[in-house]
């Protein structure tokens, strides 16, 4: 019989299975919520933060079903100094509090930019559609656990999804194909005054 005392949890298995190994993390306190880090994931030179910890909640939907849910982030490995886990642990920790979960085309902010001499000001939540369809649902939690990207957007990118709403928002990320992983990339949408 095999000893399986010290293999990771299923969550964790998922995760690695899709990203590799975790290279290291972090646990933030109040509500108690686990970030961890992945190299080179989506891509060479990029790094993807992921929650833990966060999927021990069900959250109701505006459905009025409920889900459990994990939040990743991914930007340039060079603003990792910029300590893009803190921000997703921010944000996970706000989550817990409100008790509710994310919604796709829900937008969180705009708080200013989320780091000095970033152009992001904060976040609209997506289907994980950088990294392959497998990882975007963990169907081994009752109920399963949906993981949700968190792409940092910019001012006018807010007012864009304010006005046109998220589906003409994604169809405009499409079209214009920015760089999400840069925090200092220019909008992929006009100015607010200029959207009609």
């Amino acid at each position: 019989m095999t000893d399986t005392s010290d293999a990771p949890p299923p969550l964790v298995r998922h995760l690695e299975s899709h990203l590799g190994a975790i290279v290291n993390g972090n646990i933030f306190e109040e509500p108690r919520v686990q970030v961890v880090r992945f190299e080179d994931r989506p891509f060479k030179g990029a790094v993807t933060y992921s929650t833990l910890g966060v999927s021990n909640h069900v959250l109701p939907q505006a459905s009025g079903s409920s889900i459990r849910q994990e939040l990743i982030l991914s930007c340039h490995s060079r603003f990792n100094g910029w300590r893009p886990g803190r921000l997703l642990a921010v944000v996970a920790q706000d989550v817990l509090r409100e008790h509710k979960a994310l919604e796709r085309g829900q937008v969180l902010g705009p708080a200013g930019p989320i780091r000095e001499g970033s152009t992001a000001h904060g976040f609209y939540c997506a289907p994980p559609t950088c990294l392959p369809d497998s990882f975007a649902e963990f169907g081994d939690s009752r109920p399963a656990t949906v993981f949700v990207w968190l792409v940092p957007i910019t001012h006018a990118e807010f007012h864009f999804v304010w006005e046109r709403g998220w589906s003409a928002f994604e169809d405009l990320l499409v079209t214009m194909d920015p760089d999400l992983w840069d925090l200092t990339r220019p909008s992929a949408a006009p100015e607010p005054n200029d959207v009609r």
